[in-house]
């Protein structure tokens, strides 16, 4: 069902908002401006200490063992690590380096896979007894399940990548359960079942238990809390301030907690995810991991591995002062591979420290920002509920004045500001529903029907709804980002991230959720008041012959699902980059479904199809409704590229022939839900 995606989906102003929220939002700032200093000449520094000098021949050694198929080689040399138990500064363990370099399949090269598994595979078969033997061949076929799902999102795995993916997992941990019952132990089981784990979705208490044993027989092989940490993500199973609140837990009950701290933030940032390092309230801990680093340096002041650690971290925490002490002591040494042999990085990082430049790890921040204080972001979430509450309370209390009931409007807005403040928003919707549905029951039926509106009026009407929805997300979406943004919550995060987060958290839609709720209430107070006759000619809500709308419905589904078809293959990246930025919403799926299949299609119904189509009727005609109906559509959702406007243009044009032919928007609604439902489940069936 992947190849739909685009035919099944053509919502929201929801990522418009959020992109232009995150322009405003990164664009401001305080300044704290430090004295300019000369900065010393750039030095490039190769040789750091005899570990790293020793990790660079294990891994030459072990490249040049696995290349000459030299298996008696490899297991003497990953024994003799196993033993002296060498690692790095940043307790990753030189026998880890050996298993990143004995295992290697090819990722493009079907026939260079299969020829690596041969070899895992026989040297397993003659060495039954060697631990490395069996790691390296259930490490193979981890990286081989990888290669088979690919690297791009859930919902482009197809069935097959799917299958051959579990098929391998599963015979990696078919090697992994023999390999556990050999007598000789290695800490790289753990690592390779964790990955396993990943593929196979184990519960938490599963993953952990095995963890947790890892732990306590090896506390120094430091990939165990690298992999932990990256399975904690919320991309994977844990949710936000999981593995910060992992590693803390775990720094408590050591003996130097500091210290320990620091360590295992520097083997969180080993996971080379910025946008997951986060320091504020909830999440690491910014001040306790520069008293580590600040303990450890002083124990090692010499250690140039050290110093640059601490300088990345103080740059992911904004710490310009930190930055600039730690580069006071390294002065202009350079070592390539930490800066991924780009000298410019490195330049950049010392204009942060001394001449206030940018920081490069900021990218859609200004270096010169002061956080704001993260009590704040109490006060912001309340007044967003209460602002919201009052929106809805507001809106209800017009439509009861324009029936002359202000009394019981006074106690709604009353009712709903209480409940937004204390549940949120949404809860505020409640009170709402149930006061329009008892407004229906009083209605009198004798009220003379107003004339139609003119078609200024109406464009201007639609307007001003479509205009009010993005309005109320984008500022919904500013008070969902100020508290993390009081508490530099969100400093590290490019635009994407922050999307994609809010997005797959499902905040993202029930601020979408609100929105339409909201501006489905003003399209009531924009209609004023009527009889229960007027609100069915204002929104064409007529029965329609069941087989009449079924073949119109069948037509119309017909040119839909074509005009994705073809605009799917033609897909450009704009477009591709929003579905994508969308279907994180299913890992949210109640929120996701009420979005996308309930609420757009009743109010983008009942706006294009049956507010706009009634003004524009006796002015434009049919065909001349369907096309401005159809292009505002279109124009509403301007966040897809080229493909994407097209799609939504044919999506509007059809329903708009399909409301003339029934003269009804049920139908209308119908195929629309269908539309919307279609992508929910392809997003479900692919994730």
């Amino acid at each position: 069902m992947r190849n739909y995606r685009l035919v099944s989906f053509h919502l929201q102003r929801g990522s418009i908002a959020i992109w232009l929220v995150l322009g405003m939002l990164f664009g401001c700032g305080w300044t704290a401006e430090l004295p300019a200093k000369e900065l010393p000449p750039r030095q490039e520094v190769t040789v750091l200490s005899p570990a790293y000098t020793r990790n660079l021949e294990v891994s030459a050694s072990t490249r040049r063992l696995r290349v000459a198929q030299d298996t008696a080689g490899l297991e003497a040399l990953a024994a003799e690590l196993r033993v002296s138990k060498e690692s790095l500064k940043s307790g990753t363990w030189l026998l880890t380096t050996f298993y990143e370099c004995a295992v290697v399949v090819p990722e493009d090269d079907p026939a260079g896979d299969q020829t690596a598994m041969a070899f895992y595979e026989k040297w397993a078969a003659d060495s039954p007894e060697s631990i490395t033997a069996q790691l390296c061949l259930a490490q193979a076929y981890v990286d081989y399940a990888w290669i088979a799902r690919g690297s791009g999102w859930a919902s482009t795995v197809t069935a097959e990548g799917q299958r051959l993916m579990d098929e391998r997992l599963a015979l990696a941990w078919k090697v992994l359960e023999k390999a556990r019952g050999l007598p000789e132990k290695c800490p790289q089981w753990t690592v390779v079942a964790q990955s396993v784990a990943l593929g196979q979705g184990w519960s938490h208490e599963r993953y952990f238990a095995m963890v947790e044993e890892a732990i306590r027989r090896e506390p120094t092989y430091g990939q165990t809390y690298n992999s932990a940490c990256y399975w904690l993500l919320p991309r994977w199973y844990g949710e936000k301030g999981d593995f910060e609140k992992w590693i803390a837990k775990l720094a408590d009950a050591h003996p130097e907690k500091d210290k320990h701290y620091a360590l295992l933030v520097w083997q969180a940032d080993a996971m080379n995810m910025p946008d997951e390092m986060v320091f504020a309230n909830d999440r690491l801990d910014w001040e306790r991991a520069k008293r580590g680093f600040t303990i450890w340096t002083q124990q090692d002041p010499e250690s140039l591995p050290l110093r640059n650690e601490f300088i990345h971290l103080a740059m992911l925490a904004n710490d310009r002062a930190t930055t600039r002490a730690q580069f006071d002591v390294i002065g202009g040494k350079y070592w390539p591979s930490f800066w991924h042999k780009k000298p410019a990085s490195f330049e950049q990082a010392r204009q942060f420290a001394y001449a206030n430049g940018e920081n490069p790890l900021r990218s859609h921040s200004t270096s010169t920002r002061r956080p704001l204080d993260p009590r704040v972001g109490q006060w912001i979430t309340i007044a967003a509920h209460s602002l919201g509450g009052f929106l809805v309370g507001t809106f209800c209390l017009i439509l009861v004045w324009q029936r002359r009931r202000p009394l019981e409007g006074f106690l709604v807005l009353a009712i709903s500001i209480v409940l937004a403040v204390l549940y949120g928003t949404a809860a505020a919707a409640v009170p709402s529903a149930v006061f329009v549905l008892y407004l229906w029951s009083k209605e009198p039926s004798d009220l003379p029907e107003k004339p139609p509106h003119l078609w200024g009026r109406t464009l201007l009407s639609v307007l001003l709804l479509m205009g009010f929805n993005v309005i109320v997300q984008i500022v919904a979406t500013i008070f969902a980002l100020m508290p993390g943004l009081a508490a530099s919550d969100f400093h590290t995060a490019s635009a994407q991230g922050l999307a994609s987060q809010l997005m797959a958290s499902g905040e993202g839609f029930l601020i979408i959720a609100n929105a339409q709720w909201l501006t489905l209430l003003l399209l009531l107070v924009v209609c004023g008041r009527q009889p229960r006759s007027g609100w069915r000619d204002y929104f064409a809500l007529h029965p329609t012959p069941l087989g009449r709308a079924a073949l119109s419905i069948f037509i119309s589904g017909i040119v839909i699902l074509g005009s994705g078809f073809f605009m799917e293959r033609m897909d450009d990246p704009r477009t591709k980059e929003s579905l994508q930025l969308i279907a994180n919403g299913i890992h949210s799926p109640v929120v996701f479904f009420l979005t996308i299949v309930i609420l757009a299609p009743i109010l983008e119904e009942l706006v294009m199809r049956g507010y706009a189509f009634r003004g524009w009727l006796p002015k434009f005609g049919f065909a001349g409704t369907v096309l401005a109906t159809s292009t505002i559509f279109a124009l509403t959702h301007v966040q897809y590229g080229w493909t994407g406007l097209v799609h939504v243009f044919v999506l509007g044009w059809a329903l708009g022939w399909l409301r003339g032919k029934t003269g009804s928007i049920y139908p209308c609604i119908a195929l629309h839900l269908a539309n919307n439902l279609l992508y929910v489940l392809s997003s479900g069936a692919a994730t």
